[in-house]
């Protein structure tokens, strides 16, 4: 947006008046058509910048705002990405802020839901600051068993999952997170491993990973079928009576299945990691309750191949 401001002017300037117009309407189409709201809330502070010194005859002024401006999007776009102590700096100055809305992803985490097979499945759906439309709801589950629990914005996590296991009637819960791809098979899988393991906690390594702002697909390396200390919080199965046992889930805004894992290692509890192959794992610029930033999924050591796109498993088979 900010190239662009200075392209119109620079027609502006040489006389091409009606060509800087069109193509500052041009751009303005553009960028609205991105679906970008990042973008689009850019385009008037990126022409106030380089409009504004010109009219008043100090040019000059426009080229260090221009940087300014740039230096300041870079760091709070893709810095809030690569480093959780700017992210936690602006999520104290504007709670919530992300770049993409999450909301939106609700129609996709039910079709997730949907497509588990040869399992008996009850959803409670806890949102988290707003409520889930029972229509869309009807529509993407197609019958299944549902409660809705809408929970107000300013309960802490890890209270939403405490109601969230209260409200439930089965007696193993699988905790399945909005925005990650599931295999039909992943809750039949851990139900699978649950019983042959013996392990009071079952669930899959976060083995794929799908980093969205770079659209990058990438595998990393690390053990499965073995007893773990860590597995993907999204994946995350136990009895009922087992949650109770060790506290459930802490009163904490972040961290929440971390927190968990310790208290149910703590009382002598055992984890154990299946394949990871049917579940990737999202991330997003933000809004993630465990967000390390894209570099922690990056790392030489950790790192066993990348792709570009979105390269799944055949076991999430049409995702």
């Amino acid at each position: 947006a900010q190239c662009l401001a200075v392209v119109r002017r620079g027609a502006w300037r040489f006389g091409w008046r009606r060509v800087g117009i069109v193509v500052a309407i041009a751009a303005g189409i553009f960028v609205l058509n991105t679906g970008s709201k990042t973008s689009a809330s850019v385009v008037p502070m990126a022409a106030l910048i380089v409009l504004a010194p010109a009219i008043a005859g100090q040019r000059w002024l426009a080229s260090l705002g221009t940087l300014v401006t740039l230096g300041l999007f870079l760091t709070f776009t893709i810095g809030i990405m690569l480093s959780p102590a700017l992210y936690d700096i602006v999520q104290a100055v504007a709670p919530g802020t992300t770049y993409t809305g999450r909301t939106s992803l609700w129609g996709f985490a039910l079709q997730q839901v949907a497509r588990q097979r040869d399992v008996e499945l009850e959803l409670v759906l806890a949102t988290h600051g707003f409520e889930a439309d029972p229509g869309l709801v009807e529509e993407h589950l197609g019958g299944r068993a549902v409660t809705l629990l809408p929970v107000a914005a300013d309960v802490l996590f890890g209270d939403v999952l405490r109601a969230a296991t209260d409200a439930a009637a089965g007696d193993v819960v699988v905790k399945m997170d909005d925005d990650d791809w599931y295999g039909p098979d992943v809750v039949a899988d851990l139900l699978l491993a649950k019983h042959y393991s013996g392990a009071e906690l079952v669930g899959m390594p976060a083995e794929m990973v799908y980093l969205e702002p770079i659209r990058t697909t990438v595998r990393r390396r690390g053990p499965s079928e073995n007893f773990g200390a860590v597995v993907a919080g999204g994946t995350m199965t136990m009895d009922r009576d087992v949650l109770r046992a060790v506290g459930g889930f802490r009163p904490v805004p972040r961290h929440v299945d971390a927190r968990l894992l310790e208290d149910l290692r703590a009382a002598g509890g055992r984890v154990y990691r299946t394949q990871g192959l049917g579940y990737v794992l999202r991330r997003t610029a933000g809004g993630h309750t465990w967000d390390t930033g894209l570099g922690y999924f990056l790392t030489r050591q950790g790192l066993a191949a990348q792709w570009r796109g979105f390269r799944p498993s055949r076991l999430l088979e049409d995702s």
